[in-house]
């Protein structure tokens, strides 16, 4: 008897199903693909994502029993709007500074005072971005913590 164990099976190979397709989103499935293979695409798509972070704090005044080097932390840790991020250069790139300048870079200032005994929450709706910026989107937080 001759037996063929490949015979009636369609090809085994990865398989790509897109179920929704936009200018800004998508949704699709993989099929046949390692889970290391699906992890480094998500990688890589993530990566390719414009963002925009907090990442140069200068304390002025703190008088909390937090370290400078915490707070600077955690506000990295804030998601930044980054609609129309391509509106701001990077810094390595800019022409018209060599540092920091509105053309890229957006500034956020946070000003907390606690005058009462009781601990005082500062949330993310305290950061109030500086004028000028690129554009009236870019640098504002994702999370407001409406009340």
């Amino acid at each position: 008897m001759d037996y063929d164990a490949m015979d009636g099976l369609e090809d085994a190979g990865p398989r790509v199903t897109v179920r929704q397709a936009s200018r800004d989103r998508a949704d699709f499935t993989m099929e046949g693909v390692d889970l290391s293979f699906a992890n480094s695409l998500r990688r890589t798509l993530l990566a390719e994502v414009p963002t925009m972070a907090i990442d140069l704090v200068e304390v002025q005044a703190n008088t909390s029993s937090l370290a400078d080097e915490f707070i600077a932390h955690r506000l990295g840790l804030i998601p930044l709007n980054s609609k129309n991020v391509d509106d701001v250069a990077y810094t390595r790139d800019c022409e018209y500074c060599e540092q920091y300048c509105e053309h890229c870079s957006v500034t956020l200032d946070l000003h907390a005072r606690c005058t009462g005994d009781e601990i005082m929450k500062v949330y993310a709706r305290d950061l109030v971005v500086s004028e000028p910026r690129p554009n009236e989107w870019v640098g504002m937080p994702v999370i407001t913590d409406s009340l």
